[in-house]
């Protein structure tokens, strides 16, 4: 059985790039200092972004498509607690 993901309904736009058709959409569930960062990333990263269809049909579908493998079947399993030293406990923390 696989699983698909659920869409966002409450959906905020954002104008990233110069032009009017520069915009993308996120979640408003994120809180405002993750949504600063992630708008302030897409702006400086804008020049990575196909905007236009005929630049995207260059894209090899294998470079840009994933599918998450998920067992829905498997139990989750907690890490076993591990004791460390103080000459390790400082550079972890």
């Amino acid at each position: 059985m696989e699983r698909q993901p659920k869409l966002v309904d409450d959906l905020k736009e954002v104008l990233i790039g110069g032009k009017l058709k520069q915009k993308t959409k996120f979640g408003r569930l994120v809180p405002l200092i993750v949504d600063e960062e992630l708008i302030r990333c897409l702006v400086c990263n804008k020049d990575i972004f196909s905007w236009k269809v005929r630049v995207m049909l260059r894209i090899n579908p294998k470079f840009i498509s994933h599918k998450l493998s998920l067992n829905f079947e498997a139990r989750p399993v907690a890490q076993k607690w591990r004791k460390f030293g103080d000459d390790k406990r400082r550079p972890i923390k």
